[in-house]
């Protein structure tokens, strides 16, 4: 018998390895696109699309947006808006507006101090991938990459200094905080 080289058999689809994510599969998928979202904002508390931008997911917002929606008319979820420069829609849980309101009437002068936050903290929204540039003391970006040995100290909110690689490399990043001699 011989076989017809001509022709191929179509193979069947492999399935994804674990731990990896297919676009096609999650937008198909709602029980994985909801668990995908659910994730994300449990993890962030507050989602806007900015913000799945800086994710490494191959999941389009419109995607996302549906099942908040979804978890809005359930109760689960509050629309609104609730940080400054996250344009669009943005949906948070429930705690993390009670939250974000306990900062926001807290008096102005009372602030707790710099916070030192890793750059591979989900936490942090400023740097290689995420939504705002670092810039240094005169306005120029200043590449920030996400790494175990790299750090911001935030201050008021915004970077006060870049920490690069377990302090070899220290950079200001605004006037009012000079580097100490």
């Amino acid at each position: 018998m011989a076989r017809d080289l001509g022709t191929r058999r179509e193979e069947p689809r492999r399935p994804l390895r674990p731990g990896r994510l297919d676009a096609e599969a999650l937008a198909n998928d709602r029980a994985l696109a909801g668990t995908v979202a659910w994730l994300r904002l449990t993890r962030n508390g507050v989602m806007a699309r900015r913000l799945l931008e800086a994710e490494d997911l191959p999941l389009p917002w419109g995607v996302l947006y549906d099942v908040y929606q979804r978890l809005e008319m359930q109760g689960k979820v509050v629309r609104g808006y609730f940080v400054a420069d996250l344009e669009g829609a943005q949906f948070a849980l429930r705690e993390a507006v009670d939250a974000l309101r306990g900062v926001q009437t807290e008096p102005q002068g009372q602030s707790e101090g710099p916070v030192l936050l890793s750059t591979c903290d989900p936490a942090c929204l400023y740097g290689a991938g995420a939504p705002w540039p670092v810039t240094d003391a005169s306005g120029a970006e200043v590449s920030c990459h996400r790494n175990r040995h790299n750090h911001l100290v935030i201050e008021e909110g915004r970077p006060a200094l870049l920490v690069e690689w377990a302090a070899e490399r220290v950079t200001a990043q605004r006037d009012r905080m000079p580097l100490p001699r």
